[in-house]
């Protein structure tokens, strides 16, 4: 289940399974699965660059 953050947004990284995804713009794509969080966040990133080409804000030093 998708939580949200303290601001009261969703957090596009979750873990399913023992694993790591992201959600894509439209929350109905999960891309992985990665070993951790920090991974996840990292492909999240690039994701937004190369993909989206925005910038996108995730904290990739914690699990969220």
């Amino acid at each position: 289940m998708l939580e949200r953050d303290k601001r009261g947004y969703l957090e596009p990284v979750e873990k399913i399974d023992g694993k790591w995804y992201y959600w894509d713009q439209t929350w109905s794509n999960k891309h992985g699965p990665y070993e951790n969080a920090v991974e996840a966040n990292l492909a999240l990133l690039e994701y937004c660059n190369t993909i989206l080409g925005v910038a996108c804000a995730t904290d990739v030093s914690i699990e969220p």
